[in-house]
């Protein structure tokens, strides 16, 4: 029997308490073992209850979610059960937010952003050597540390990152896929909302929104820069992406982008590096097919040490404030002292020439070092 406005019309025992479940009591059905619980016994406040009411809800008690037999929450579970209304983007739609209700019911959440030190890492020894023959100045701030290759690799190393551990690269893609489901018109091309950046560059290829969908919710499936334009907006990071290769005929790749997800308003980004599985050597054709975490050799001031209000920060500041330690620390990123931090965006002609007109201070030669989403003023006379 199935649920009708989730309250019995005969009795069943309530699996939590083992008391009938009757007509005049609230009641919910699971959608996996079709046991009856008590909305009192389940932990269902009214609007909880009122919301599970909705036809293309489902719900799902402890044991079958996973929490009580298992570690937490079946993350894959809940992917296939996206995966498996593809490529219907309405139903699937429907399903993500059945989805998202369950997660926010059993209060799942990302864990705790910490700090990665990178001399406690393991190295990527195929990055390390294509960064040496390419682009040799990255591993002076960063190290690229290895992450299994499975197909959630981009998942991986943003949890990695973040997080110290691997281990919620499915909860991420998870919840990338919802993002990507539920805010569709930042994600499809034929949208006006699309993602402005994606759409003036000329050079990147991207799949279409549907194909793009039902790839990112199957467990293992490749990622391109759309699940690291969703993904950003998940963990509510910018996120740098590096392919250290350049193309002969542009200035660089359009892989290289600083990435800011949907509604991002954090300053510092993850870093992380488009990579292969193995390096061949200088001038052999290469696979792109792994994604790695770059960790900042200043593990201070690497991306994660700031939390998701780390926007409050001045922008002409070269001190940032680390708010889960209450204690300050100095970004040795920025590449002088009079560096001024970039909008997000290239600065307009106009910009520049107003501020060539201000009292900015002067340099009198070229910073050595990263160059990188700063700008600053040097004397004509270098």
């Amino acid at each position: 029997m199935r649920r009708t406005n989730k309250r019995v019309r005969v009795a069943y025992p309530c699996r939590v308490c083992s008391q009938d479940c009757t007509v005049e009591q609230d009641s919910i059905q699971c959608d996996g073992c079709e046991c009856w619980l008590h909305q009192q016994c389940v932990g269902l406040t009214h609007t909880q209850f009122v919301a599970f009411s909705a036809a293309h809800l489902q719900f799902f008690c402890l044991h079958c979610i996973g929490i009580r037999d298992k570690d937490g929450f079946n993350f894959p579970a809940s992917l296939s059960r996206i995966a498996a209304c593809a490529p219907v983007l309405s139903d699937m739609r429907l399903k993500a937010a059945s989805e998202l209700q369950l997660l926010q019911f059993y209060n799942i959440v990302l864990p705790d952003v910490r700090c990665v030190a990178a001399d406690h890492v393991a190295v990527h020894s195929p990055s390390v050597a294509m960064l040496r023959d390419n682009s040799p100045w990255i591993l002076d701030h960063f190290v690229p540390a290895a992450v299994q290759g499975d197909g959630n690799c981009l998942f991986r190393a943003v949890s990695f990152a973040l997080y110290g551990d691997e281990k919620y690269h499915t909860l991420l893609r998870l919840l990338t896929a919802i993002e990507c489901l539920l805010y569709p018109t930042f994600y499809d091309s034929a949208s006006a909302d699309y993602y402005q950046p994606y759409r003036v560059d000329a050079c990147l290829v991207l799949s279409d929104y549907t194909s793009f969908t039902c790839a990112v919710v199957k467990n293992g499936a490749c990622s391109d820069m759309h699940t690291v334009l969703a993904l950003s907006a998940v963990v509510q990071k910018p996120i740098q992406t590096r392919w250290p290769i350049l193309p002969r005929d542009t200035w660089a790749s359009p892989m290289t982008k600083l990435v800011v997800g949907r509604n991002v308003q954090t300053e510092y980004p993850v870093s992380l590096l488009w990579s292969v599985g193995d390096y061949p050597g200088a001038g052999i054709p290469l696979n792109i097919n792994h994604f790695v975490p770059m960790i900042s050799v200043s593990s201070a001031t690497s991306a994660q040490v700031y939390d998701a209000h780390d926007s409050t920060q001045e922008d002409e500041s070269d001190v940032a404030v680390d708010s889960s330690r209450k204690t300050t620390v100095v970004d040795e990123r920025c590449p002088m002292a009079d560096g001024r931090s970039l909008p997000g965006r290239f600065m307009s002609l106009a910009e520049c020439v107003q501020h060539l007109n201000t009292e900015t201070p002067v340099t009198e030669h070229i910073p050595n070092g990263i160059k990188e989403n700063v700008w600053f003023k040097v004397s004509t006379g270098t």
